[in-house]
């Protein structure tokens, strides 16, 4: 992702928050912590970051949704519609120990990138989170 020279990124990992999401009968009866990873890029003051969990927060905890997709999505959708600053954003949803699945977490990725002016930097491709585990060289 090209930040603009001004642009600032901040990385929040394993954001806890409560929800009713599920596909399984009866999933969305029982509230459960879902893990939230965002890595946003842009221009924006230390405050926006305290706005950006919260916004995640109360993303997780409006409503029911069958996938993981739409709640990374509406959780990317509250965070440009309140944070004008934000230029992209990139969201994991985790759930942890997803019925039906025998797995320890089912989880789903998503990045945007905000439209800008005519006249300002062309938007890039979306982008993904650097693999720890591949060599550098």
């Amino acid at each position: 992702m090209n930040a603009r020279p001004d642009g600032r990124s901040v990385e929040i990992a394993g954001l806890r928050c409560e929800g009713r999401h599920g596909a399984y009968p009866g999933e969305r009866d029982v509230l459960r912590t879902f893990v939230v990873d965002l890595v946003a890029r842009g221009s924006f003051v230390d405050d926006d970051v305290a706005t950006l969990t919260q916004l995640a927060r109360d993303a997780v905890a409006a409503g029911s949704r069958n996938l993981l997709e739409r709640v990374a999505a509406d959780i990317a959708s509250a965070v440009f519609d309140e944070l004008a600053g934000i230029d992209e954003i990139a969201v994991r949803v985790m759930k942890p120990d997803p019925p039906g699945l025998d797995a320890s977490s089912e989880a789903v990725a998503i990045s945007f990138g905000r439209v800008t002016p005519a006249g300002a930097r062309s938007p890039s491709a979306p982008f993904e989170r650097p693999d720890p585990h591949r060599a550098r060289g």
